[in-house]
């Protein structure tokens, strides 16, 4: 980066913050989010480079390779966060295309846990609603004269 070769551990931390966007670009396929979600998956992408600046920050004795690697040799390299782009997206491409994600049917509504009990319940209302209302043709007898 910035002209030198790439060591193991600028190669290896580029791999990994690559695999922790593309996975956390999986999990938003995901049709309904509770704030919990959200709070691992944008989390999980804040603490690994929380880690990476803590880590970098230790002293080299501790942190070996990875002292200030986050600092001086990464945030700077825009091969770094091009790297990273293109990894996400090309994998999220690939299992839309793989998985069959980008068809209508994939992207249809679901419900999940309470949504669905939700959706349940609601027929179930509707389903008793209709036996208790008499049809129109029902109200028509009834209120036609008898012959």
């Amino acid at each position: 980066m910035g002209g030198q070769t790439a060591d193991m551990a600028a190669l290896g931390t580029t791999m990994f913050t690559s695999i922790i966007w593309a996975l956390n670009c999986i999990a938003l396929t995901v049709s309904h989010f509770t704030w919990i979600q959200h709070l691992f998956i944008w989390g999980s992408i804040v603490t690994w480079y929380l880690f990476l600046f803590t880590y970098g920050m230790l002293s080299p004795t501790i942190a070996g390779n990875a002292h200030q690697l986050l600092v001086e040799a990464l945030a700077s390299a825009p091969i770094y966060w091009l790297a990273t782009l293109l990894v996400t997206v090309a994998q999220k491409t690939l299992r839309i295309n793989a998985c069959g994600l980008g068809s209508s049917k994939a992207r249809q509504k679901t419900n999940l846990g309470f949504l669905a009990r939700v959706d349940a319940k609601i027929r179930q209302l509707r389903v008793k609603l209709q036996r208790k209302q008499p049809s129109l043709e029902q109200v028509h007898d009834m209120m036609s004269p008898i012959s």
